[in-house]
């Protein structure tokens, strides 16, 4: 995984202090280890298993909605900036859509403007 600068420190806290008490909790869970390259901002982590279908019902047991609110919990610090981008988004979009409109009407007017003057 990207990490952010500095932030192996942190990644080491919310592992140890709210991931690994949910993983001891599975069913067949041994352990997790986790391998940071602070300098090149890159994690790598591996969980054991006792079997591959304990890891895949572990892998299944959320749902959606869980997921979504831990993912907000991560970006619940960051919700003016992602609000900012949201917006930069649909006022692009909204450029997007209306261009071809305008253009549209302004070829139709000018249209217009010359069949009125055409006077062959």
């Amino acid at each position: 995984m990207k990490l952010k600068v500095n932030s192996a420190v942190e990644l080491t806290r919310i592992s140890n202090n709210e991931i690994m008490p949910l993983l001891r909790k599975q069913k067949g869970f041994r352990d997790e280890t986790t391998f940071i390259a602070p300098e090149r901002l890159e994690a790598i982590t591996n969980s054991l298993w006792d079997t591959r279908a304990d890891a895949e019902a572990y892998d299944r047991n959320y749902r959606d909605r869980d997921l979504v609110v831990r993912v907000l919990g991560y970006f619940a610090a960051e919700g003016w900036r992602m609000g900012a981008v949201a917006l930069v988004i649909c006022l692009v979009s909204l450029v997007d859509i209306g261009l071809p409109v305008l253009i549209s009407r302004s070829l139709d007017q000018l249209i217009r403007i010359v069949s009125v003057c055409d006077v062959s």
